[in-house]
This record gives C-alpha cells, structure tokens and sequence, in this order.
C-alpha cells in the first residue's frame, strides 16, 4: 500500500510540473506571437503599437493578434493573422478604415 501512495505521489507531482510547463510555453508562445506581430505592424502597416492594449486569440490553425485604442480614441487598430506553425503572418489589415 506504501508504494502505491509513494507512486501516486510521484504521478501527481510530474503531472503539476507539466501543467507548469505548459502554461509557460504557452506565455512564451504568446509573447513571441505578439513580438512577431508588433514586427510587421510597424514595419508594413507603418502603424506604431504603443497605444495599442493587444489582445492575442487562437484560432485554431492560426493566432489572431488584435490591438486596440484606449477609451477615447476613435479609430481601429490592426489586426494580424500569424500562422501557428511556421510563425508567417498570413493577413493582416488596419481597423477602422
């Protein structure tokens, strides 16, 4: 009896690193998601991103990256499309056009 509570124990406890290192990959995903996406909204859409609040969704096979004004402001702000798996943007358009 012993030794299965000792291996319950072990079980559990690799079952919550990996859930710790899930979340971490998936912070990291988002951040190199968002850096990708600031990249080309600078450079292509000539937009500066520092007033944007940015909002990362998933969706699916692909990761929207939104930005949005702050209260206030009229207008929209970009909206990116970057393919999950290769990291390429794969849209991407100016809101409030």
């Amino acid at each position: 009896m012993g030794i299965l509570r000792n291996n319950l124990v072990v079980v559990f406890f690799l079952l919550a690193i990996s859930g710790c290192n899930k979340e971490i990959n998936e912070r990291t995903s988002e951040q190199k998601i968002v850096k990708i996406s600031n990249s080309y909204v600078m450079t292509e859409l000539r937009d500066d991103v520092s007033d944007y609040k940015v909002f990362v969704h998933d969706d699916g096979d692909t990761w929207i990256v939104s930005y949005h004004l702050p209260p206030g402001r009229t207008g929209g702000g970009p909206i990116v499309q970057i393919d999950k798996e290769t990291g390429t943007i794969v849209g991407a358009y100016k809101g409030g056009q």
